[in-house]
């Protein structure tokens, strides 16, 4: 190796400490929340799982998030947001004591290349559970490069319940373990997860042991709206990584291919690493190109194989390094200078860059849901019960969204109810017709309903919206 194991450790450690110091500005300048969804859900999943015990095993919620998170949440979005955010650091660690063990060169540059991919960073800042899935993974993934086999499995099992991607996760690496003898033993503990969140469920829940199938929602085809390309993902991770570690990742993927066809023996651990983000990469990519099980082709589903990305771009990153040692630029200059270009990049005005400091700030729909909400606490403060899709709100309210006492969903089934007398009603322009098929005209309609107000704002080219009503009679 150019540097030496003392020196790269010390590198490594301060990546990390630089990480840290960032994360800390960030906490204390921004409100963001990594987006206005499902960060928001997943959030008030765990954080009112305490008061509401059957959320712990809501299929949709992702059980092994709900649960680890939940502590974290009693702090409110920030205590979730440090959750996610420790990490991402940790994860980023990790990668780079994998890619240490696969003796790839100036393994230290896998942290600073994995924690500037822009999807990784919001997905740190948010309350998804994707960071936790890439944590686990890159955790199992450790673990079986020390020869921990038993827990590196176990861990493993665990996935399905963090993510709908473990499930294929499990199947490949079973897979890949039946060609290998000293494995084999192992593949009954990639069962374990399920057979312990069966129990917990028929035990503590009274819940039917195949609950775990009946109750996923991701178990069943179910056609979406969002129909992708075959290269969608491809063109897709130029946000996803930023312009510089994206041409990092095909000189990798080049120069890997190139190894591989000359070395005498194929297949490898780090091999079976790549073939695996690989399988997972093509797996969405197909899942969206026929919508097929509410794939909707989010950049965010690759966060999970992002530190297997990183330890390719290594590769990439070391050819670099040795081109221009070629032309007598010493590898220690020609590191420094390379992490610079990417730092100055990705925090650059340019397309594919973080877009900082937008990344880590609310945006225009929930700083409108501000305006919304003061407006009704303002002309509205005896109001008790207030119907709403949007999830933001239920921070801004300090409603719990499970207790009907005081808050409920948009949908067919509560507009066919009779709505009480003083109610307000927060009609929005996506989760409402989206997930509800509910529009304002269908509002209007229901008897004693007025139009109080409506709320309006440019989200790029976008027009978002809010109408406020209330139920007179």
């Amino acid at each position: 190796m150019i540097y030496s194991d003392n020196y790269n450790k010390k590198l490594a450690y301060s990546f990390i400490l630089v990480a840290i110091l960032f994360y800390g500005y960030v906490f204390g300048t921004f409100d963001g929340t990594g987006d206005d969804g499902d960060s928001i859900s997943h959030y008030l999943y765990a954080r009112w799982s305490w008061d509401l015990h059957y959320i712990w095993i809501n299929h949709w919620g992702k059980p092994l998030f709900t649960f680890l998170a939940s502590p974290f949440a009693q702090f409110g979005m920030k205590g979730i947001q440090f959750f996610n955010t420790t990490l991402g650091i940790i994860t980023a660690f990790l990668s780079y004591r994998i890619a240490d063990s696969l003796n790839l060169r100036y393994s230290a540059f896998a942290i600073p290349i994995l924690l500037l991919m822009p999807e990784f960073m919001k997905t740190s800042f948010s309350g998804l559970t994707e960071m936790l899935f890439a944590f686990l993974f890159i955790l199992s993934t450790f673990l079986f490069v020390r020869e921990k086999f038993f827990w590196s499995f176990s861990i493993l099992s665990f996935l399905p319940f963090c993510r709908p991607d473990g499930s294929p996760l499990i199947l490949l690496v079973g897979f890949f373990c039946i060609f290998t003898t000293r494995l084999r033993k192992y593949i009954p503990i990639l069962l374990t997860g399920h057979i312990v969140l069966t129990i917990i469920g028929v035990i503590f829940f009274n819940e039917e042991w195949l609950w775990l199938f009946i109750k996923n929602p991701n178990a069943y085809h179910s056609p979406s709206y969002a129909i992708g390309g075959w290269l969608s993902f491809v063109i897709g991770l130029l946000s996803f990584m930023t312009l510089p570690i994206y041409i990092l990742l095909w000189l990798g993927i080049s120069y890997f291919l190139i190894q591989v066809s000359k070395a005498e023996k194929k297949i490898t651990l780090e091999f079976i690493l790549y073939a695996i983000a690989a399988i997972l990469f093509i797996m969405h990519t197909i899942l969206y190109k026929f919508s097929l099980f509410r794939g909707v082709g989010l950049l965010r589903y690759l966060v999970p194989i992002a530190p297997i990305l990183a330890i390719l771009c290594l590769k990439g990153f070391g050819l670099l390094i040795d081109t221009l040692n070629k032309i007598k630029i010493k590898p220690v200059v020609s590191s420094i200078f390379l992490v610079i270009v990417l730092t100055t990049y990705a925090f650059s005005h340019s397309k594919y860059s973080v877009h900082f400091p937008q990344i880590f700030d609310l945006n225009p729909t929930q700083k409108l849901s501000i305006e919304v909400n003061n407006f009704i606490k303002k002309e509205f403060p005896q109001s008790k019960l207030v119907y709403y899709s949007y999830p933001y709100f239920s921070i801004l309210r300090g409603d719990n969204p499970y207790d009907w006492n005081f808050h409920r969903y948009i949908d067919k089934e509560r507009m066919s109810e009779v709505i009480p007398k003083g109610s307000i009603i927060i009609w929005d322009d996506w989760y409402c017709i989206t997930d509800y098929g509910i529009t304002p005209e269908k509002i209007l309609a229901i008897s004693g309903i007025r139009e109080i107000k409506k709320f309006e704002i440019l989200d790029g080219k976008k027009k978002r919206e809010f109408i406020v009503f209330l139920k007179e009679q």
